[in-house]
């Protein structure tokens, strides 16, 4: 086999082979997703708010956002937390979320979600 042959078998092995997931990373994108899912049965009117609040509860350091891979008993709580936080907030006669100032803060710095794109720095 010649040098160039064995070297695109190993790029493209290496390509191929998608990194696997720890057990606590499934449960965390379990709950993203059920929170995104959650959004898309409120008013459209307040669908903004929403997103701007999964995504302080996910990214906020006061809130379990700064996290390391080794803490995994705070990782533990921060999931049973927000799983029984989003079974209050999908009932339906919750409506409206009050968000932080810290989350509107990050929409001042720019916004990505479900392919909304919000900048109001400029």
């Amino acid at each position: 086999m010649s040098f160039a042959a064995t070297l695109c078998r190993r790029a493209s092995a290496a390509v191929s082979a998608p990194r696997r997931l720890t057990g606590l990373q499934k449960s965390i994108y379990a709950l993203y997703r059920r929170s995104l899912r959650m959004v898309l049965n409120k008013p459209k009117d307040n669908r903004l708010e929403w997103y701007l609040f999964v995504q302080h509860q996910f990214r906020s350091p006061s809130l379990g956002g700064g996290l390391t891979r080794r803490q995994i008993g705070a990782i533990e709580y921060y999931i049973r937390k927000g799983n029984k936080q989003l079974e209050l907030l999908e009932q339906d006669s919750i409506r409206t979320v009050h968000v932080p100032d810290e989350a509107h803060d990050m929409l001042s710095r720019g916004f990505y979600s479900r392919g909304w794109i919000v900048n109001r720095a400029a």
